[in-house]
Order: structure tokens, then C-alpha cells, then sequence
């Protein structure tokens, strides 16, 4: 009767043994950052980003996949295979066919994703954790990219990999076109908001990119098309793995190396 209580003692002892080296060797941080629309181009406006890009591994002439919008994009991203595998080709909500970086880390690494699209929620269902920022009452859209790296910057201490979508770009380029003062406006905004991110939070792998980029029309922006202007993306990342950033599927490369 008395073996109880000390294979009881046993086993709390193996299991603090347990928690006490989980925690001298944690899983490896990494932050994706999605500047949705945000063209090559607009790095003539994003002195601070383009520094950064100077420093870490980068392609500003990175290619997106077609067909160049955000659904398809994003899912290329985490799985790193094209449309024609994954079968997001549309806005439409649907599922993805292939598995994702959050399904392969699920009871591995904790996994949180942040994007304000609804039509993303395919992506989002698929994460540990998800949020969602809404425009705040009397702030309209700018509230967004805000509230986004404001979520990310908060879960970076307790979830190993964040991938968070900052929404603005792709709609004032949509609104008011890529050349306008309104998008000159938020990039300045994006450039300092996206650095202080970085500042704060250099010692986790850190990848910068956008989705598709953006192409002027008379009255606004657009993409989707193959064109360059749709399609020239800027990947840059603190990550040393020595993987090409030729596409936006090289996303998954990165993350797919760290945490296999």
C-alpha cells in the first residue's frame, strides 16, 4: 500500500523533469508579416523597411502565384504549393486541399493567426488560436493594421508562430490606387509601425512579404492578373536558412525548415 504515494512522488517528478527542460528549450518564434497589397514599388516609400531589407536575406522581386489575390496567396504561403494543388483559386470561401504548416505543427508547436478578412476564416479554423480585428467605431480602416501587429506583438511572448495579415495597403490601394496620397500616406504609417515591430522583437525569425501587389486603373487598384505590377512581391527575412525567396511559396520553406 505504501509503493502508491511514491510512484505518485515518482511520476510529479518526471513530470516537472518534463516541464522544467521543455522550458530551456522552446520552440524557435517566428512571425510572418503579410503587408497585403503591398507592390516592390511601395518600398520607395518604406525608407525604414528597405533598410531592413538591406540587412537580412531578401528578394524585392519576388513573384506571387496565380491567380494573384489574397486567398490564394495566403494558402500558398503556408502550404507552399500553387492554386492548382491547394485549390484556392477564388474569394469564394472553401477549403484548402493540401495540408498547412498549422496542421503539420498541431500538438507540436503552437500556432495563432491574425487577419481581418473573413475570407481567410478557412486558414484561420486552422490555427491554435485566431483573431480577427474589426474596424473600431469613429476610426474607420485605420485601426487595422494597428490592432493587427498590436495582437501579434502581444501573443509573440506565448505563441511560437504568428502569422498575421496587415489589411490596409491592399485597400486604400483599391480605393484610391497605387500612386495615391492616401497610399503614400499609410506607407509612411506601415513603415514605422512594421519597424517597431521588428525593433521589439529581433530575437524571433521574422518574415517580411507581401501577397500580391497592386496595379492602377483610372479610379483606384487592382490585381489578380499576371501582370508585374500584380505580381512583383518583396520577401525579406532575418532567417540564415539558405532557402531562395523566389516566391511567396518559400514562405513555407522557411517555416517548414525551422520547426521540422
Amino acid at each position: 500500500m505504501r509503493k502508491w504515494p511514491l510512484i505518485a512522488i515518482a511520476f510529479a517528478a518526471l513530470a516537472f523533469l518534463f516541464v522544467v527542460l521543455a522550458g530551456n528549450n522552446p520552440a524557435p518564434r517566428a512571425v510572418v508579416i503579410i503587408i497585403d497589397g503591398f507592390s516592390s514599388s511601395y518600398l520607395n516609400n518604406t525608407p525604414k523597411l528597405l533598410a531592413i531589407a538591406g540587412e537580412w536575406n531578401a528578394n524585392l522581386s519576388s513573384r506571387a502565384v496565380m491567380p494573384s489575390i489574397t486567398p490564394a496567396s495566403h494558402a500558398s504561403m503556408l502550404s507552399g504549393v500553387n492554386p492548382e494543388e491547394h485549390g484556392v483559386i477564388s474569394y469564394v470561401k472553401t477549403s484548402i486541399k493540401v495540408p498547412t504548416i498549422f496542421d503539420e505543427l498541431r500538438g507540436k508547436v503552437g500556432t495563432c493567426f491574425i487577419a481581418s478578412k473573413a475570407y481567410l476564416d478557412f486558414l484561420a479554423e486552422k490555427a491554435d488560436l485566431s483573431y480577427e480585428p474589426t474596424i473600431q467605431p469613429g476610426k474607420g480602416i485605420s485601426s487595422l493594421d494597428y490592432d493587427s501587429i498590436s495582437k501579434a506583438s502581444e501573443w509573440a511572448g506565448k505563441c511560437p508562430l504568428i502569422v498575421v495579415n496587415l489589411p490596409e495597403t491592399d485597400i486604400l490601394g483599391h480605393d484610391y490606387g497605387p500612386g495615391s496620397m492616401q497610399v503614400k500616406k499609410h506607407l509612411a504609417y506601415v513603415d514605422n509601425l512594421v519597424n517597431d515591430f521588428v525593433q521589439k522583437h529581433s530575437g524571433s525569425t521574422i518574415i517580411i512579404v507581401s501577397d500580391h501587389g497592386m496595379c492602377a486603373k483610372q479610379n483606384g487598384g487592382y490585381h489578380g492578373t499576371n501582370e508585374s505590377c500584380s505580381m512583383t512581391v518583396p520577401i525579406f527575412t532575418n532567417s540564415k536558412m539558405p532557402i531562395s525567396l523566389s516566391s511567396v511559396k518559400d514562405v513555407y520553406s522557411i517555416l517548414n525548415s525551422l520547426y521540422q
